[in-house]
């Protein structure tokens, strides 16, 4: 199977209306800014309330989840009951039908949500970050084979190449429902670098993924690096989809 159509970054601006559920062998992925949200706070630039800002992304991340999850259910946002698996991915109770699968990342003002109805999938986004030393990080964190794949990286591609494999890494543990704790470094992606044609969508990969020694698990990995947005996504799921959509959520005062 093969992705025949992506559409990226469509802008949508509430109120958001009822959302028909995503077809059969179709993503929906949303992207917010919640800095710029009707909750976003005016912060002292000379003294920023670190805390307080935390405290007003947590809030502004479970607003909108709930939010766009009411509008696929075509429920009022305060009925939209969010819990925790035992491993701590996220999901609706109790369970409707047809099912909503969903997963969400966030990183710094960034949330990405995930949703599909016909299989389980995971997602991870990282503003890209700036290691000092990505080989030692990747000691820490990553497999001996992940370590060698990294070093074989021209020293300008090092940076990226260490953000693409710990995204991938963390959207393929979030679909599996495993949990992150404690196994970043216990699971192997081997990585095809599939090369992808579509706009922004820089790769299309497949990982394998073994954890803990048990059977290996193979899942299609989506790449998304919206370059103008500074970050990098991973989308992961066992079955490749054939389209995707991607929606900017406009959150203005």
């Amino acid at each position: 199977m093969s992705i025949h159509q992506v559409t990226v970054c469509q802008p949508r601006e509430l109120p958001l209306g009822d959302l028909l559920l995503p077809a059969a062998k179709t993503l929906d992925i949303w992207l917010l800014d919640i800095d710029s949200s009707a909750f976003a706070l005016t912060i002292d630039q000379g003294k920023p309330n670190h805390r307080a800002v935390n405290d007003q992304r947590r809030f502004a991340r479970r607003f909108y989840t709930r939010l766009i999850l009411a509008a696929y259910l075509n429920q009022p946002p305060a009925e939209i009951e969010l819990h925790k698996s035992a491993a701590g991915k996220p999901q609706l109770l109790p369970l409707v039908q047809p099912p909503l699968h969903f997963n969400l990342s966030h990183s710094r003002q960034w949330l990405a949500i995930a949703i599909a109805t016909d299989q389980a999938l995971g997602i991870d986004i990282e503003f890209q970050r700036l290691s000092r030393n990505p080989l030692a990080l990747a000691e820490r964190y990553f497999s001996n084979q992940e370590q060698d794949w990294l070093k074989q990286q021209a020293e300008s591609e090092l940076q990226l190449a260490f953000n693409r494999l710990w995204v991938r890494k963390e959207a393929a543990l979030k679909c599996i429902g495993t949990g992150l704790a404690g196994n970043l470094e216990t699971t192997v992606c081997s990585l095809s670098q599939l090369q992808n044609n579509f706009p922004d969508v820089k790769q299309q990969d497949t990982v394998t993924l073994r954890l803990n020694n048990l059977k290996a698990i193979d899942l299609n990995i989506l790449n998304w690096e919206p370059e103008h947005l500074d970050i990098q996504a991973a989308i992961a799921v066992q079955q490749l989809p054939e389209s995707v959509n991607w929606y900017q959520l406009k959150c203005a005062r």
